[in-house]
């Protein structure tokens, strides 16, 4: 074999392994085996469990009309040598026609006059990859005047266990994504926002519902999107603290609470598997708590609805210019609010309003 063609192969397969979907690499095999092995036209095929036609069939070209003489192609498909391989020995091997019957004997075939000769086609080459469901995927190649060599042959026999793994590959990706698609719709049903990041608080997965918890909130980073605000960061280094450190005396909350002007949003820790060879990651859970369940002590303590929720913002640690943007109010209006909160908890700052908040929301049950 030419040395031409080995690194032919060493690109191919380099290229093979790319993540796609099925349908891609469906279409990238068949360029790819053409760029090793050239050929009129390339296919990709699948024949039915029962062996009694094709479907699924991708061209290079002249599709159409493939599409026009495949009832032709099904209606002969017992005198197709190839396929009669594949149907009785149920294993892979790469195949000419030539191999199994003398070109002569194939051109007196209905299959040769009804199909192949209107398609132009003399002599073909085929590997067959045998699925777990028991379909057959076929990668054609299709020439008018010269026949494949052996050097074709063994060059495609090279690169189809490759074939056969980078479909292995893509049905297991197939199913992994899917299952994710499912238990992200099941988690997205409880009602929970899901955020998984690591240890410097990136941000690697996020759920619709946690990306809104967070906007609700005021905990998105404004600088850096993909990163934990700095409370949540301080939050998750106290859980990984803890967890790393069970007998250490420091306190630590199991759980934060941000307060935005219409309730509040529990985040809960949680530490994931460790993945081997991996950096650690984490998960924190987001969940909405009901207005009235937020607002209904603050409110015992003589506060107007207004003045309730800038003191929810103000133990979320809030500045009064966030304050004014999340209540569309000025900041000269926050600080007139304030003065009345103050006067009303019989505190002097912020800083004792929101323990005294704190106070009242969390030393009851919970």
């Amino acid at each position: 074999m030419k040395q031409s063609t080995f690194d032919k192969l060493n690109h191919a397969i380099r290229e093979l392994y790319l993540p796609g979907s099925a349908n891609e690499l469906r279409r990238r095999s068949v360029g790819l085996v053409q760029r090793i092995i050239p050929a009129e036209i390339g296919r990709y095929a699948e024949l039915k469990p029962g062996g009694d036609g094709f479907e699924n069939e991708y061209c290079s070209s002249r599709k159409e009309d493939f599409e026009r003489f495949r009832p032709f192609f099904n209606a002969h498909i017992d005198e197709q040598p190839v396929v009669d391989y594949y149907r009785r020995h149920r294993r892979s091997r790469v195949l000419r026609i030539s191999d199994l019957v003398p070109s002569r004997v194939f051109e007196k075939t209905a299959i040769y006059n009804e199909f192949y000769r209107r398609m132009g086609i003399r002599h073909q080459l085929t590997t067959a990859l045998f699925s777990t469901e028991g379909r057959c995927r076929e990668i054609i190649l299709d020439r008018e005047k010269r026949d494949f060599t052996r050097d074709d042959v063994r060059a495609l026999e090279l690169f189809t266990p490759h074939l056969d793994q980078a479909f292995l590959n893509a049905a297991r990706i197939g199913f992994l994504e899917g299952e994710n698609t499912r238990l992200r719709h099941s988690l997205e049903a409880t009602g929970e926002g899901f955020l998984i990041t690591g240890t410097t608080g990136r941000i690697l997965y996020s759920s619709g519902t946690a990306e809104k918890l967070l906007n609700l909130s005021g905990e998105r980073n404004p600088s850096h999107p993909g990163q934990l605000s700095k409370q949540l960061q301080a939050y998750l280094d106290r859980m990984i603290f803890r967890e790393m450190n069970p007998l250490s005396e420091s306190p630590a909350e199991s759980k934060l609470v941000l307060h935005h002007p219409h309730g509040r949003v529990i985040v809960r820790y949680a530490s994931l598997p460790p993945d081997p060879g991996g950096k650690p990651e984490y998960l924190l859970i987001l969940k909405e708590s009901s207005t009235g369940t937020c607002c209904r002590p603050l409110k015992a303590l003589g506060l107007t609805r207004r003045q309730t929720q800038i003191l929810q913002l103000i133990a979320n640690g809030k500045t009064d210019a966030e304050i004014a943007g999340a209540l569309g109010i000025s900041r000269r209006t926050v600080e007139k609010h304030l003065e009345h909160i103050y006067g009303t908890l019989e505190v002097n700052n912020r800083v004792d309003a929101s323990r005294r908040a704190f106070e009242v929301l969390f030393d009851g049950p919970r």
